[in-house]
């Protein structure tokens, strides 16, 4: 995921937490380094969406009309990331998770003509053996 597309979704995280009307929490614990993000279920259509509905529809407006100085006012501090939201942050980034490997299963058909479906470990040998496997 490149730069715009982070600093998009923190621009909706952002914007949730300060118009959501409570759909969205963050509850952050500076001395155990820990971040809990909840999410009230209850309220995602009833305030989440119309929220979410809001940002989007100003952004279009102003995007349709070229209106670039009202569209920068109420994106630019949604993107920012200051305060309270840099200690988030630098938690976040302190902690990355192991990239994703997408492995590939296979699927073999027997002598008996049943279909064997063969997954492999999520591993750089896995998407290696899917490969070789499927003799490509």
């Amino acid at each position: 995921m490149g730069p715009t597309a982070r600093q998009g979704k923190f621009a909706i995280l952002k914007h949730l937490l300060l118009d959501g009307n409570g759909v969205m929490t963050v509850e952050h614990d500076a001395a155990a380094k820990t971040i809990h993000v909840r999410v009230d279920r209850s309220k995602i259509t009833s305030h989440g969406k119309p929220s979410l509905g809001r940002m989007l529809c100003r952004i279009h407006i102003w995007r349709c009309i070229a209106d670039v100085k009202s569209c920068r006012e109420f994106y630019d501090p949604l993107s920012v990331v200051d305060g309270e939201y840099e200690a988030w942050g630098q938690i976040m980034a302190s902690k990355p998770e192991p990239r994703w490997k997408f492995v590939q299963a296979n699927t073999v058909l027997q002598e008996d003509g049943e279909v064997e479906l063969r997954v492999y470990e999520e591993s750089n040998e896995g998407i290696i053996q899917s490969f070789a496997e499927r003799g490509i």
